[in-house]
């Protein structure tokens, strides 16, 4: 599946102080994702899901509870499997 870059691109646009204008599409997703990471910050939302209580250790939980809800996993723009989802979970154990 093709992801519309343009829209990342515009996502990191002028309201969020980040200079899009050199940005390649290819780099979009990257620009997007740190225009996030400092809204985060920014708004003292807690640092991933280490600053809630859960660790490494968690995950499989994570990953079993997560399967079945269909509602959720359904939005998901491509398809994903379990090791997928505790990529997921250790990635955002620390967001910045």
């Amino acid at each position: 599946m093709r992801r519309d870059s343009t829209r990342a691109t515009s996502a990191g646009g002028p309201s969020s102080g980040a200079d899009t204008r050199q940005v390649k599409r290819a780099d979009a997703g990257l620009l997007l994702a740190d225009v996030l990471r400092e809204l985060l910050f920014s708004l003292q939302v807690e640092d991933g899901l280490v600053a809630v209580g859960y660790g490494t250790e968690d995950i499989p939980a994570l990953v079993r509870g997560t399967v079945p809800q269909e509602r959720v996993t359904k939005l998901s723009p491509r398809e994903h499997t379990e090791e997928d989802l505790s990529r997921l979970f250790e990635a955002s154990m620390k967001l910045y």
